[in-house]
Formats: C-alpha cells, structure tokens, sequence
C-alpha cells in the first residue's frame, strides 16, 4: 500500500514535472527509485494470475465482476433506504451481454457441458459424424438466433430505459451479436473436428469458466 502511493507521487513527478513520457509504470520502482522501494523476487503459486487471450474474454470477466459489484452495492443503499434505481438495469444489461459473451468463450475452450455416454458407445468413425451433425445443428440454431435477435433489436430500438434514458436495444442487442461469435467459433469448430482424424480428440483453444 505505501509502494502504491509512493509511485503515485513519482509517476507525477516524472510525467508532469520532468515531462518524461516515455516511462512505463515499473521502470519508476525498477530504475528510477530503485532505493526507495522493497523490491524482490517473491515465489508464484498456483492462481496467483489469471491469464485473459482476448479481448472478449476480458470484457466478460469485467462483466462478472461488475455484477457482483452493482448487486452488492445495490443491496447495501437499499437497506440504509437509499436505493439505486439505476443498478438493476444496469446489471440487467450487463447479464444479458455476459450470457452470451461467456458462452462464446466457454465454446470456443470447450467448456460447454455435453453428455456423451450414449456417444461413446459407437465406433470412432460414427462419435465423429455425431459430433459435426450436432455442431451443425448448434449452427443453424444460432442463425436463428441472429435473425430474430435482430428483429428484438431493430422494431425494440423505440422502447427506453427509463433509470438509464437510453434504447432497450442495448440488451436484446446480446442476442445477434452473442450468436454471431458463437457461430463464428462452431464453424471453426466443425472445420476442426472435419481435419480430426477419428478418434482423437479435438485441439481446442484452452477454455476458461466466466460466471
């Protein structure tokens, strides 16, 4: 906490006072101040950092996290009777958007929940065809979902808001979008399953769970 505060001060001594903008946060400790600061090599231990591959993945994370926030805080004013009518709707949206943002991310690692004893009981060859069908299946299911969710968006784009004053589009909005990653990521999927020999198992990009 004091390291903290003390960069704080160095970083505006070197930005605003030495005009030095070619400066990154860790040089100041590492090079600038060396001496003024407890540096060293401490152990890492098993989720001490969590990795984020993309920018989508990241946008969910910070979704999870500002839910769990805006429905705490949401509580918290309402029992001291001072609630915030704008949480709900703002968590609402951002609910919506997480639903289909983390299903993208969980297909793309393959982390959505399947059931496959009845699978598994048929020759490699035939669990092979199986799988692209269902994928394929999964595929015009979210062009479906892309068609209709647009219509929500686009005839739903008058209907407001009111805590927010903006369009409800912005949560049916989830449903087009979401779907189109998630049909873009079982294309691939079906393209890699297809150049799969039977048998083996699928390389997927490695998945994380969000919410």
């Amino acid at each position: 906490k004091e390291d903290g505060k003390r960069q704080k001060h160095h970083l505006e001594v070197e930005f605003e006072e030495k005009k030095n903008r070619q400066i990154y946060w860790d040089d100041v400790a590492m090079f600038c101040y060396p001496k003024e600061y407890r540096l060293g090599i401490r152990p890492m231990h098993p989720g001490d950092l969590i990795e984020v591959d993309n920018l989508e993945e990241l946008i969910a994370l910070i979704l999870v996290a500002g839910i769990a926030v805006l429905v705490f805080v949401s509580a918290l004013m309402r029992t001291v009777g001072h609630p915030l009518n704008w949480a709900q709707d703002v968590a609402l949206i951002a609910f919506a958007w997480l639903i289909f943002l983390g299903s993208d991310v969980a297909m793309r690692g393959s982390g959505l929940i399947g059931v496959d004893l009845f699978v598994k009981k048929f020759p490699a060859g035939v669990q092979k065809v199986l799988d692209i069908l269902f994928k394929v299946i999964i595929a015009a299911f979210l062009c479906v979902l892309i068609y209709y969710g647009y219509g929500m968006t686009t005839t739903g784009w008058a209907r407001q808001i009111t805590s927010l004053h903006i369009s409800y589009s912005w949560v049916t909005m989830a449903v087009p979008v979401g779907s189109f990653f998630m049909l873009i990521s079982t294309i691939l999927n079906i393209i890699e399953r297809v150049k799969t020999p039977a048998g083996q198992e699928v390389k997927h990009e490695a998945g994380r769970d969000v919410g």
